[in-house]
């Protein structure tokens, strides 16, 4: 049996999109993340922003509003400050994303 869409946010991307391309864009989301999470890390501020905000969006668009509040304390910190994010903010985010992975991976994966 096909996985439900995890959320009410994808619930309006398959309405949207249809169920194969909502799969599409919750697979790309998830290939992503490692990725922009890396130029988070990265140690260059103006990279580390846009990545930041890059992830914000997606996430929310993902139905993850938790991880875009993280996302966005990021991105607001490093505008401010130009200071490269803690391992503790890293951290965190690794943990919010890992708390929604499973299901995101199910619906993905149908």
């Amino acid at each position: 049996m096909p996985a439900p869409a995890p959320n009410d946010r994808l619930d309006g991307l398959v309405d949207a999109l249809g169920k194969d391309g909502a799969r599409e864009l919750v697979a790309l989301y998830l290939d992503s993340f490692a990725v922009l999470l890396a130029e988070i890390e990265s140690g260059d501020a103006a990279r580390a922003e846009r990545a930041a905000h890059s992830l914000k969006s997606s996430s929310q668009q993902m139905g993850l509003p938790g991880l875009a509040r993280k996302l966005a304390e990021l991105e607001e910190s490093l505008r401010s400050t130009g200071k490269a994010v803690t391992p503790a903010e890293i951290e965190s985010v690794k943990a919010a994303f890992a708390a929604a992975e499973g299901p995101l991976r199910a619906f993905a994966s149908d």
